[in-house]
């Protein structure tokens, strides 16, 4: 007499293929389960493509991620170094930056001297 078919549930075929993604043998689930060994395998193919979709997206994430971070780091590097000051807007006497105005000269907001 032929087996009766049961239709699994998409939480059932994803534990099947994460077990088999974990190394388990298909044919051990067969058994264990009372399944047919062309659906475990069908499941684990069609499983693949929105795994790999999930994996690169992921991945997309992470990369924007540490550009991000990376990007900061070197921000608050050179915020910090001194030596990288006289990339910066020249100084006063007071060692606050000097701001341009609007007839172009450099201008110290704090003592409102200009470039020494």
């Amino acid at each position: 007499m032929a087996k009766q078919s049961t239709r699994s549930t998409p939480e059932f075929k994803r534990q099947m293929v994460a077990l088999v993604r974990a190394g388990r043998d298909p044919a051990s689930l067969v058994k264990e389960f009372d399944l047919m060994a062309w659906a475990i395998a069908l499941w684990v193919r069609q499983d693949g493509p929105e795994e790999l979709t999930r994996l690169r997206r992921e991945n997309r994430r992470l990369k924007e991620q540490r550009d991000i971070l990376s990007k900061a780091a070197a921000w608050f590097a050179r915020e910090n170094d001194p030596s990288a000051r006289s990339s910066r807007s020249p100084l006063c006497q007071c060692d606050l930056e000097l701001l341009p105005t609007a007839n172009c000269s450099l201008i110290c907001t704090f003592c409102r001297t200009g470039v020494v």
